[in-house]
Order: C-alpha cells, then sequence, then structure tokens
C-alpha cells in the first residue's frame, strides 16, 4: 500500500480523517477504512531507462547547444555589420558636407 511521502501528511490526513462513532468513540482513519487497496508499482530504482529516449535527449540537448552558440554568433555578426554600417554612414555625411 501507498502511503503519503511525508509523516506531517500522514499526521494531516489522520486528524482530517479521525471522526466519532454514533456511539461517541473516538476512531482512527484505518479502522474506518472497510478495504484497503495494494497498489503494486516500480520504484524508481526498478524503472529501466529507454536507450532510444536516453539517445534522443542527448541529440536534443546537444542540437540545443549548437543552436545557442549559432545565435551567439549570429548575433556578434550583427552587432558588428551594424557598427560598419554606421561608420560607413558617417564617413559619407562627412563627404556630403565638404
Amino acid at each position: 500500500m501507498l502511503g503519503p511521502a511525508h509523516f506531517c501528511v500522514m499526521l494531516s490526513f489522520e486528524q482530517l480523517i479521525e471522526r466519532r462513532s454514533p456511539a461517541g468513540h473516538k476512531g482512527c482513519a484505518e479502522n474506518n477504512v472497510e478495504h484497503q487497496q495494494v497498489i503494486d508499482r516500480p520504484t524508481k530504482a526498478e524503472v529501466e531507462k529507454d536507450p532510444v529516449a536516453t539517445e534522443r535527449l542527448e541529440q536534443l540537448e546537444k542540437f540545443d547547444r549548437e543552436l545557442k552558440d549559432k545565435e551567439k554568433t549570429f548575433k556578434a555578426q550583427v552587432a558588428k555589420a551594424w557598427e560598419a554600417t554606421k561608420r560607413e554612414n558617417a564617413r559619407q555625411n562627412a563627404r556630403s558636407r565638404n
């Protein structure tokens, strides 16, 4: 049976579910449950990694890194071209004044 992840949660559930019987007897939440279903699921250690999914994730992470690098390079090239354009415009303006 699965339980709460933290002890404090269990205490809160106990207080929330706790009630009194018609005769005034205080009962525990576990006593009031008629049937508890046992849920069997693998723990994290039992779950196997999918090698195809792992490889695909690595490919996507590599692609993301490459894309970010290309974006930085592109921004640097644009900034360099913009500065060159401003210098050229300044030269042309200076020539036209003379």
